[in-house]
Formats: C-alpha cells, structure tokens, sequence
C-alpha cells in the first residue's frame, strides 16, 4: 500500500513537472487562459520598469507599448506560421515527438542566461 502510494505521487510530480515545462510562452503550445493572464501581468511589470528607467513620458510610454504590441504580433504570427508548415511536414506522432522535444528544450534552459530562442550554449 505504502508503495503504491508512492509510486503515485511520484507520477503525479513528473506529470505536473512535464507540462510545466510544455510551454514556451511564444508558440502557444500549453497555453491556457491563467498563462496568459500571468504572462501579460509579467510583461506589463516589465514594461512600466522601462518606463520608470527611460523616464518616458505618458505619450513616449504609449507609443512604446503599441511598438512592443507589434512585435510580440509579429512574432506570434511567424510562429504559427512555423507551426502550421510544420503540421503539413510532420505526421502526428512526429508532431507529438517534436513539440515534446520543445518542451524538453525549453525546461532545460530555465536558469541559464540564455533568451528565448537563443542558440547560445545549445548542444
């Protein structure tokens, strides 16, 4: 009994720690409403502190933002552009494999001083 208990909550860690590590925050694999939500909170606290360094006013900040908007769109766009072309290559266990693989690859970069989509350090 005891061991089965054991063996369960060891399971339910590495099923918890994989999907932590499902999400890569750009090409929405793992999204879901409560990311998002701390993903926006993030980048609002990150903004606003580049606001207060710069010393923008109202105005600069606004514009700022809209061009940081952009950009985040873009990107977004040309990553599931990547990943739509990537469904028509891949068959479906390819596809679970590869964005397993992502998953993978990002969790190993937590902690590293590496950004998103960097190929500094990758082996």
């Amino acid at each position: 009994m005891k061991r089965k208990i054991i063996v369960m909550i060891v399971g339910s860690l590495i099923m918890a720690g994989g999907t932590a590590h499902a999400h890569c925050g750009v090409c929405g694999v793992g999204d879901d409403d409560t990311k998002v939500m701390k993903k926006d909170k993030k980048m609002t606290a990150h903004m606003d502190k580049w606001h207060h360094k710069l010393g923008l006013s109202e105005d600069q900040a606004a514009k700022m933002d809209a061009a940081k908007q952009t950009k985040m769109d873009k990107i977004a766009a040309a990553d599931k552009e990547y990943m739509d072309t990537l469904k028509s290559i891949l068959n479906e266990e390819q596809m679970s494999k590869y964005i397993k693989m992502m998953g993978d690859h990002h969790g190993s970069m937590k902690g590293d001083d590496m950004s998103h989509g960097s190929m500094k350090g990758s082996k």
